[in-house]
């Protein structure tokens, strides 16, 4: 797998509902074929997603604490650890996906096996591990609140130090 030149860090994760909406407006109106677009879909499950650049990181993991709905907040307990020993863990709702932006009326017949390809997100066109989190929002907009809360620990190679933090992401 190739990283990114530069160091992971926390502040680079996102969380998206892969809905094909950002604030609640379609990212694309259209398709390629010039057809409308539709708004469906608000609520989805929300991933985190962590760009590839984990060359400096021994280990990495997180517990999900809560989310907030619609401004109501609920706990949420998860651990997981998603870097360990240097090496992407592949059986904890961790994986690599291939994100494209495409309209929700939109499909690609995609054949490639070791990656799977995500319509629907905010992000930009690329690879990116995704982390599950099992809780459906809808996207955080100046009407509403929707985020995940969670806590990390994050340890760098050739140091024994475990920095550890808080965050709390609106969904995108």
């Amino acid at each position: 797998m190739v990283h990114s030149g530069s160091d992971f860090e926390p502040e680079s994760i996102v969380a998206d509902n892969n809905n094909y909406l950002e604030n609640d407006q379609l990212i694309l109106t259209k398709n390629s074929a010039g057809e409308e677009s539709q708004h469906y879909r608000p609520y989805s499950s929300v991933d985190l997603y962590l760009p590839i650049n984990f060359s400096n990181v021994e280990y990495f993991g997180i517990q999900l604490t809560g989310y907030t709905r619609d401004g109501e907040e609920y706990e949420h307990n998860r651990d997981m650890s998603i870097i360990e020993n240097g090496e992407m863990v592949t059986w904890n709702a961790v994986e690599v996906v291939r994100t494209h932006q495409l309209a929700n009326n939109e499909h690609i017949s995609y054949t490639y096996h070791y990656t799977e390809i995500k319509a629907g997100t905010t992000l930009a066109n690329g690879n990116y591990i995704r982390v599950w989190t099992n809780v459906a929002l809808n996207d955080n907009t100046a009407d509403t609140t929707n985020e995940v809360s969670f806590t990390y620990k994050l340890q760098l190679k050739g140091d024994k130090t475990i920095k550890t933090g808080t965050m709390t992401l609106p969904v995108r």
